[in-house]
């Protein structure tokens, strides 16, 4: 108990379960459930682990970076694909004129 608020002070053991929750990627519902407390409680949990979105600060250039790069990585993954795809089906059509179909 806190004597200055005269609220009960979260113990250890559950703000290291909802830190380690929200960094499995489960829900504030999920998380309230399991571990019994209020939403704007988890929410300030992981904000002083910085966990929360906001708390990363991150400024609107950084985001477009990160986005940037993201999309990035989606096209060469897509090309690289498109790629092996593309081999598969000379290999099938190779495999086809060797057994004459």
């Amino acid at each position: 108990m806190d004597m200055k608020t005269g609220r009960r002070r979260l113990s250890e053991a559950a703000r290291a379960r909802i830190i380690e929750m929200a960094r499995a990627g489960k829900s504030l519902e999920e998380i309230a459930s399991s571990v019994k407390v209020s939403v704007p409680t988890i929410c300030k949990v992981k904000k002083e682990a910085g966990l929360a979105r906001r708390a990363q600060n991150l400024s609107y250039e950084q985001i477009r970076e990160k986005y940037l790069a993201a999309v990035k990585e989606v096209e060469y993954w897509k090309r690289k694909l498109a790629e092996a795809i593309q081999l598969q089906e000379k290999k099938i059509a190779a495999d086809r004129h060797e057994l004459g179909l």
